[in-house]
């Protein structure tokens, strides 16, 4: 079973502990039983052997026996409560503690991994991972302990019951084997079901986020919107067919269940007193018994279904950290950042995408180019041309197919990405603004406001304990929040694509007249993808890209 594996992987303290928690707490809680089957049974002999001569003693034999009782129950009440309770706090902690590590490992190998392996696993299944399959295994895990818990009662319940009466006893031993093995048959016909459910569950989600994402376009285009719809009303409708076919199952296993015991009841009260004639003086501890037996044996059968639920969530997790395994970046915990360098050349470089059916579906290169350190490069060409992929080429978030890239003479190997990634600061077109300076805890706040008010943002955003007090701004300014952190960086190289795109006419000028003449004044190297034709004379070269390569690299 995935669930109990993971539980018995990843944690940290004693599982013996855990159990032996489980055991008084079942103990004690059938205990509660016999000791009120006892008391009950002591009035009952009492009344019946009391006659009017001694009718004053026996009661006073009856109380006081009822009160040793009585103590006897509060002390079995008092270690039951206190070693539940402990049960479950011990254990629903540990659980979250277990769940928190799982989580942290995921995002550790998130951050750790390529770009392009990330791209193909899909932020659907990445969210679900972290978020929805966790709160699955919560919430599962939580039942587990108490089905454990439950479990020791049932032992020692029948172990009473065996003691009444071994026809009994063998009858409920029967029923409830009889019924363990319907459950273990329907448990891994319901896993196959909840896997199914989660796989169309993260197609609702994802159709959902490009509801959102793609908010503009679907508002822009009555025959997308419709059709996005419609895809998600099938997907939805799927869905909550599959869900209701699991709630039918569950609640027959449920009432097939509940009238099995009902059925154990009628046989214990009507045929077995037929069978045994000693039967009738212990019949009514017998059903206490039994009928005590329903509640744990139904959390019991309860909780197989989400066993199945949570086997399905623990095995989406890990082939999720299977998929994130095979993306890690190589040489991420050998990080040594590199200040500077003379010059970056890519000979023969090629990289090319590729379709389902893995033949490719677009190729970037061959490219044989060289960038020196303190020049400013701008790129043009149509959209399409592979002008982005180069950008994600050149700073290392995809790699070279064929063809090799040097750093100063010195080939770029695998384990080198990351120290060399950290030449570059970067403003994408599909940029991410964060909300706070993450990495930029030493800037100076001086710094911070100088590079605002340099930015044209005084008055519309502050950066206060180093977080964005509002992100609420246009496409535009929010696109040179991005750039304010860029320049905070302070990197060797600069990267933008289609930076001021989205910028009025006096920013745009600024930017490129500017902006990126103080960088490379300063040292810096600046590459820029842009289409702003009347600035091209701002760079030192002017590369043009088509179907892929360069096909133009000339002095600006």
């Amino acid at each position: 079973m995935k669930l109990l594996e993971l539980l018995r992987r990843e944690s940290t303290v004693s599982m013996r502990g855990l159990l032996l928690l489980a055991g008084v707490a079942g103990i004690s809680n059938a205990l509660v039983l016999a000791v009120i089957n006892t008391a009950t049974g002591g009035m009952q002999a009492g009344a019946a052997g009391t006659s009017s001569s001694t009718a004053s003693g026996a009661a006073q034999a009856v109380t006081t026996g009822n009160g040793r009782y009585a103590l006897l129950f509060i002390v079995i009440m008092a270690i039951y409560a206190v070693s539940q309770l402990r049960l479950y706090t011990s254990a629903t902690s540990e659980i979250e503690k277990i769940l928190d590590r799982v989580r942290v490992r995921v995002a550790d190998k998130i951050r750790r991994c390529e770009l392009l392996p990330v791209e193909e696993i899909g932020q659907t299944l990445i969210y679900a991972g972290v978020t929805k399959e966790t709160q699955t295994i919560s919430q599962a895990a939580t039942l587990v302990i108490m089905a454990a818990q439950a479990g020791v009662l049932v032992v020692f319940t029948a172990f009473y019951v065996a003691y009444l009466s071994l026809i009994a006893f063998l009858l409920t031993a029967t029923i409830t084997v009889i019924l363990s093995f319907i459950h273990v048959r329907r448990s891994r016909a319901m896993n196959v079901v909840m896997h199914e459910l989660s796989v169309r569950e993260n197609d609702l989600f994802d159709t959902l986020r490009h509801f959102l994402d793609g908010f503009k376009e679907v508002r822009m285009n009555r025959g997308r919107s419709d059709d996005l719809f419609a895809h998600f009303t099938r997907i939805s409708s799927e869905a909550t067919a599959r869900k209701c076919y699991t709630h039918e199952q569950i609640a027959r296993t449920f009432i097939f269940s509940q009238l099995s015991f009902y059925a154990l009841l009628g046989v214990i009260v009507f045929l077995v007193p037929r069978l045994s004639q000693t039967y009738s003086d212990s019949v009514v501890n017998i059903t206490a018994a039994v009928l005590f037996l329903i509640g744990p044996i139904t959390t019991i059968v309860g909780t197989v279904p989400n066993l199945a639920v949570a086997d399905a969530a623990v095995d989406n997790v890990a082939s999720l950290e299977s998929s994130l395994d095979r993306a890690l970046s190589s040489g991420f915990d050998r990080l040594a950042p590199k200040h500077g360098f003379r010059e970056i050349a890519f000979e023969d470089v090629v990289f090319h995408y590729e379709d389902g059916d893995t033949r490719e579906a677009f190729t970037v290169g061959p490219i044989n180019l060289t960038l020196k350190a303190g020049e400013s490069v701008f790129i043009a060409g149509g959209n399409g041309s592979g002008k982005s992929t180069f950008l994600r080429l050149l700073t290392s978030l995809y790699h070279p197919q064929q063809g090799v890239i040097r750093v100063d003479g010195v080939v770029l190997r695998p384990e080198a990405y990351e120290s060399y990634r950290s030449l570059f600061s970067a403003v994408f077109t599909d940029y991410h603004l964060f909300d706070r300076l993450y990495g930029l805890a030493g800037v100076p706040q001086a710094e911070i406001d100088g590079t605002i008010e340099h930015l044209e943002l005084t008055g519309k955003v502050r950066v206060e304990d180093g977080r964005f007090d509002t992100l609420d701004l246009s496409g535009g300014q929010r696109k040179r929040l991005a750039l304010l952190v860029s320049l905070l960086e302070d990197r060797p190289v600069y990267v933008f694509d289609e930076m001021a795109a989205d910028q009025d006419p006096a920013f745009r000028r600024k930017f490129y007249e500017e902006i990126l003449v103080e960088l490379t004044a300063g040292g810096r190297t600046v590459v820029a993808v842009t289409h702003d034709d009347k600035y091209f004379g701002a760079a030192d070269r002017l590369l043009k890209m088509d179907e892929g390569r360069f096909v133009s690299d000339a002095r600006a």
